[in-house]
């Protein structure tokens, strides 16, 4: 009897919880973990620079494009939220919040085109509100989480012109594509990647061309380049950008691929991905394994035409969709329901070809969990024997996430910059492909794995405190609010060499103290010490005493030097050289007890702080 009524109130909590407001439910976690203690760290250096960039643009209207610090969409609207809001960490930070959060809310078109279905969307939606990641960096002012929420625009854009071949989705695509190459200079990956997997299905005929798709692909060239060249060239105040910026961007990139100024071994983002994202990584690369061994009565699916219209609807009776559990619409004594398959939203009016829909033996069959949560809540088991049909659009969908996910780890690991926020643009296709062929050990793993990833992000998110993490490259140590007291305390300030930042955004619109700046020459004796309340100088350009003044060392930035921590890929030699081994797997020791402990040396930039005697900044 207790069982029966447990089983009962479960149907009922699950025909509430709806695709649609678990997503919502999904959403609100995501922008209050977005949102909450927005500015709790300091801006990251390469937010303040951003920040002061945008600040300028609203105040004095200029920019000039520097591919040093990327496009030009994110300095013109965080300067309409400066406009509109004010400028403070909080606001500087609101846009990449906001952007992170909607990526929620973009996993629902694809759910309703068919290409996931409810479990496999809700997992995702989770994946994407709660990874340490992307928690991190939409609370963060860089250009990473503006590409991730146009990329999943332009994919959505690009999944319904396959599907309905109309005008206005290329115009859709090409909007995401402009506003996303106005961002940063990474993007042409993206889309050559999605270019080349677009050309196959096109090679493969799987997908039919329409008519007028010369027309479309112009529309789509000429919005894309609009609006880049309205970003790039300052809407037209600076026209010699157009010229010069692609090669300026060009030979950037190619320069800090060979300098390796913040450089790291191949597997740079791997040692990320198991530090942060572990379940997400485990279930992907099952789902790759998972893929490759899915076995067919014929070596490949027939869905050549599984784009086209259809030619006859398929009512597979014997499979139990999870939609129909949420619902309520199954039938628990007859097990009947309504068509059941992509989504039932949507298969009204699609369907595919015959030979579009195989069966596969119980041996080879990845198993459903649509299949798994309704024998848990309904306790009926199926005959094993029976054969489960093939959503061959979520399996087409799952095949390019992969080619997306792996020719996107492999450029990255080519890439000679190694810096934390690339990861974003391997983890979305790869929270994709975590979520293909949900077994039931699967769904066990996804619950505990939510608890890493909460924990996690709690952690590199909301510790008001320096860690030792490789997420936070180059952060702004917090011991800097010590030296903005003694600041704020003075009146006139001196800043050496290459210790500006994030003094001169945090300083940009107070009129006290004043500050005063060294420039390249550094220290002077000569230029009068006496004059400052408060002398800041660079530990390498920086002297042992100043007559008068009381001296303190603070971290101004730190990071975890990843060579430090793994010794290997700079040891040089070979691997049968002598000694190459015993640094490997000494290596190995210190990287389980980092990921256990988080305990390693931090690299970091210190500066001198100088503070006047027997005055009231003391």
């Amino acid at each position: 009897m207790r069982a029966a009524n447990f089983s009962s109130q479960f149907e009922k909590i699950a025909k509430f919880f709806t695709t649609e407001r678990t997503l919502l439910l999904l959403f609100v976690i995501a922008l209050l973990l977005r949102f909450l203690f927005l500015d709790l760290k300091l801006l990251h250096h390469d937010e303040s620079i951003h920040a002061w960039f945008s600040l300028r643009l609203l105040e004095y209207g200029t920019y000039s494009y520097d591919p040093t610090y990327h496009g030009p969409f994110l300095y013109y609207v965080t300067a309409g939220v400066f406009s509109l809001l004010g400028a403070s960490d909080l606001t500087t930070r609101i846009v990449p919040s906001l952007l992170g959060s909607l990526v929620i809310l973009l996993v629902y078109p694809i759910y309703k085109l068919g290409y996931l279905d409810r479990a496999q969307t809700i997992i995702v939606a989770l994946f994407l509100a709660i990874s340490p990641d992307m928690v991190y960096f939409s609370r963060f002012l860089r250009n990473d989480i503006f590409i991730v929420f146009f990329t999943l625009v332009l994919l959505i854009a690009l999944l319904y012109y396959i599907e309905r071949k109309e005008l206005k989705y290329a115009v859709l695509a090409a909007v995401a594509a402009g506003l996303s190459m106005s961002c940063k200079e990474n993007v042409p990956i993206i889309i050559l990647i999605f270019g080349i997997y677009l050309l196959y299905i096109v090679l493969k005929k799987k997908f039919v061309l329409p008519k007028r798709w010369i027309l479309h692909l112009a529309v789509f060239v000429f919005v894309t380049a609009g609006i880049m060249a309205a970003f790039y060239s300052s809407f037209g105040m600076q026209p010699e950008v157009l010229l010069n910026g692609p090669y300026d961007a060009l030979s950037h990139w190619i320069a800090m691929h060979e300098e390796q100024r913040l450089g790291g071994p191949f597997y740079f983002y791997i040692i990320l991905f198991l530090l942060y994202e572990l379940p997400i990584f485990i279930l992907a690369v099952s789902g790759v394994l998972d893929f490759v061994r899915f076995k067919t009565k014929k070596s490949e699916l027939l869905a050549d035409d599984f784009f086209e219209e259809p030619e006859v609807s398929v009512e597979p009776a014997e499979y139990v969709s999870s939609d129909l559990l949420a619902s309520g619409e199954l039938n628990e004594d007859t097990g009947e329901g309504p068509k059941t398959g992509v989504d039932r939203a949507e298969e009204a009016s699609l369907t595919y070809p015959a030979e579009a829909v195989d069966t596969v033996d119980k041996e080879s069959s990845p198993g459903c969990v649509a299949d798994s949560l309704c024998e848990s809540v309904l306790n009926k088991k199926k005959d094993p024997s029976e054969p489960k049909p093939v959503n061959t659009k979520n399996r087409e969908f799952t095949r390019f996430c992969i080619f997306w996910m792996l020719t996107s780890l492999v450029v990255y690991a080519y890439i000679g910059e190694k810096v934390p926020w690339l990861i974003l643009h391997q983890l979305l296709p790869m929270i994709f492909v975590s979520v293909y062929c949900l077994r039931r050990w699967k769904i066990w793993l996804t619950c505990a794995g939510v608890l890493f990833l909460i924990v996690m992000t709690m952690h590199v998110a909301f510790t008001p405190a320096d860690i030792s993490e490789p997420i936070v490259q180059v952060q702004n140590s917090e011991d800097l609010r010590d030296v903005m007291k003694y600041m704020d305390s003075a009146q006139h300030v001196v800043l050496g060499n290459d210790v500006e930042w994030p003094f001169v955004w945090y300083y940009m619109q107070k009129s006290s103290p004043e500050l005063t700046y060294y420039g390249d020459s550094g220290y002077d004796s000569d230029v009068g010490p006496e004059n400052f309340d408060v002398i800041i100088l660079h530990d390498t350009e920086s002297v042992d005493e100043i007559p008068g003044f009381t001296k303190y060392t603070y971290k101004r930035g730190y990071w975890i030097n990843v060579y430090g921590l793994i010794k290997s890929p700079s040891a040089g030699g070979s691997v049968t050289g002598a000694g190459y081994w015993e640094i490997v797997f000494d290596d190995m020791k210190k990287l389980v007890s980092y990921y256990f402990t988080r305990n390693t040396d931090l690299g970091s930039l210190n500066i001198d702080v100088f503070v006047k005697n027997n005055t009231s900044v003391q």
